[in-house]
């Protein structure tokens, strides 16, 4: 039976545009009964619901990235920025501080969990990892990254623009506590992952 004053541990997953860290970090919060804090969903959540960065995002970038319904559009917003330095450090104004803050709050709000995984693409870039227990980085070979985008409907050249805004991959394993390639099947990576977390 464990302590109930055991330490609750906060797993950071991150990895490049297509390495599959949202299928990494479900299976793992699985295994461990954790909670996920995923840092796209806050971002989305908060350009739709928080009126202060949705009036932010109209001011910056207008009704073009906004759909029939008032919802930021995503996709649209992602063609605009990537690719354009200026414009996707606007956005990052905007959006990073209020995400950190975010999942800082709920960090500290889960303080009877006794696992907590906090899934960000740019969880490195933003300084966020320093806030994590353990830092979980999921690789994939360039060629699989690219294949599965591709299955996803994104373009090369999509999927180059992003890659081209985060760290590159032989970076992030540097900062890594953990390494999970995920080149095959789904359970292949279960089977990774079962590896680890014995």
């Amino acid at each position: 039976m464990e302590s109930q004053n055991q330490k609750k541990v906060v797993y950071g997953i991150t990895g490049s545009f297509g390495t599959g860290k949202s299928t990494a970090a479900k299976i793992i919060a699985e295994k461990l009964n954790a909670r996920i804090i995923d840092a796209d969903i806050v971002a989305k959540t908060l350009m739709n619901e928080d009126p202060s960065i949705r009036h932010m995002v109209h001011e910056a970038f207008g009704d073009q990235v906004f759909d029939y319904q008032g919802n930021v559009d995503t996709r649209k917003l992602a063609s605009i920025v990537f690719g354009n330095s200026v414009y996707l450090k606007r956005l990052e104004g905007i959006i990073h501080p209020a995400v950190i803050e975010y999942v800082r709050d709920n960090i500290r709000r889960y303080s009877q969990a006794r696992h907590l995984i906090v899934e960000a693409p740019l969880l490195i870039e933003s300084g966020l990892h320093k806030d994590m227990d353990i830092l979980i980085v999921v690789l994939a070979d360039e060629e699989k990254i690219y294949e599965r985008l591709k299955d996803r409907g994104f373009s090369a050249e999509e999927v180059n623009r992003r890659l081209s805004n985060q760290l590159p991959q032989s970076e992030k394993r540097i900062y890594a506590d953990i390494v999970i390639e995920n080149n095959a099947t789904v359970e292949e990576l279960k089977n990774n992952i079962n590896t680890v977390f014995k």
